[in-house]
């Protein structure tokens, strides 16, 4: 995920596209034609009613935040589409056939996000259904009992790195103008084609150093956020979007008592999530940490580490309506038990240092992330498909 604007008028002729007419018999995953006999029928419909327990299952349940379970070895993953970005190859992967249904945005070898295709399309990952708090989230200055995410306030959010648009979920239908910053075109058409992003702000298609350059020179800001979204990781880190002085810049256009949400991507123990801790503090006199994931005391995963910082202490409410008792790790489930994820800032304190234009490079992903990052991704498919994700299209 980088940050955009709107695309150009050029047309996307490059895109590489899978006739929706392919024959898909003989492929693994294929339907089977049912046997005349009542009895084979039964039995098919038995296994059928199975699987889709099984899928659903592993759709709510909490194998979701970690590794998908994509099969590598089967043959019904479909590019839908292929186009030279910025910085790499992005393609559109979607299985329309076995029983685990999804669509996804790649970039190099990261995904960028996407959707599981059952009813009301959940994302893909569990680390967009924490950080969907945000919505919920007011300074203590306002004393909200909202039972959804807010329609007049705030009245205006800009995220910083699109991915496939799904931070705008939540928000469609209210009062909200959100505008995007996204680097890559690629990365705009395809969340609008393939994945039904639509805004009804502005889409800028720039760097997000340029623009929050720009928008911090006017005194006042011409445009105040009443929430800023900053996800910008796409396979790596661009550690310049991470300094103290972009944090400022950021304030400069916040509303006095809007909220920030960042997220990075590494350990939770690690000097360089106190870093970004302590970067965060230097401009806002209140952060919250939350992961996507609950830690236990024998292992710290590699996960989501997603910071909300005000000038007002924030408060989160998660409407009643929401139920409690449902799957761990489903999108209900994280939103009505954040607090099981939240992370005590303490665990930052005596480490780490505030983040400026010369030590940035402290935020590069270390050979430990790396690693760890790579095998999550092979995990999902293996080098065949990458090798295919990865090969540039003719141009």
């Amino acid at each position: 995920k980088r940050a955009k604007s709107k695309p150009s008028s050029t047309t996307h002729k490059h895109i590489q596209k899978i006739d929706d007419e392919d024959d898909d018999r003989g492929k693994i995953g294929s339907p089977v034609v049912p046997s005349p006999s009542f009895k084979s029928f039964m039995t098919k419909m038995i296994l059928l009613v199975t699987a889709i327990s099984v899928a659903y299952y592993y759709i709510s349940t909490s194998d979701r935040p970690s590794v998908s379970p994509i099969s590598p070895h089967k043959s019904t993953n479909r590019i839908l589409a292929k186009e030279n970005g910025m910085f790499g190859v992005v393609s559109v992967v979607e299985d329309s056939i076995n029983w685990t249904k999804y669509r996804v945005m790649v970039y190099g070898k990261s995904i960028l996000g996407g959707v599981w295709k059952v009813e009301g399309n959940p994302s893909f990952f569990t680390a967009f259904d924490t950080m969907e708090i945000v919505w919920y989230s007011h300074p203590s200055s306002h004393s909200s009992s909202s039972s959804s995410p807010p329609s007049s306030f705030p009245s205006r959010a800009l995220i910083i790195g699109l991915g496939v648009g799904s931070m705008l979920k939540p928000i469609q239908g209210t009062d909200i103008i959100c505008d995007i910053v996204e680097i890559d075109p690629v990365v705009v058409h395809f969340a609008q084609e393939y994945f039904e992003f639509k805004t009804k702000g502005n889409i800028y298609t720039e760097d997000a150093l340029v623009f929050l350059a720009h928008h911090s020179q006017n005194n006042p800001p011409s445009i105040r956020y009443d929430y800023v979204v900053h996800d910008v990781f796409s396979g790596d880190v661009e550690t310049k979007l991470f300094t103290n002085n972009v944090m400022n810049q950021i304030d400069h256009i916040l509303s006095p008592d809007g909220i920030v949400l960042l997220n990075y991507i590494g350990y939770v123990n690690s000097t360089s999530a106190a870093s970004l801790y302590h970067t965060l503090s230097n401009t806002w006199d209140h952060v919250r940490c939350f992961l996507d994931q609950k830690q236990d005391d024998s292992s710290v995963p590699l996960s989501n580490i997603i910071f909300l910082a005000s000038h007002q202490p924030i408060k989160i409410n998660i409407p009643s309506s929401i139920p409690t008792n449902t799957a761990k790790y489903s999108h209900d489930w994280t939103l009505t038990h954040h607090e099981e994820l939240e992370v005590l800032v303490s665990l930052f304190e005596g480490k780490g240092e505030v983040i400026d234009s010369n030590n940035h490079k402290i935020l590069s992903m270390s050979s430990q992330v790396k690693q760890e990052f790579s095998s999550m991704m092979n995990s999902i498919w293996n080098e065949d498909i990458w090798r295919q994700l990865l090969q540039k299209p003719i141009t």
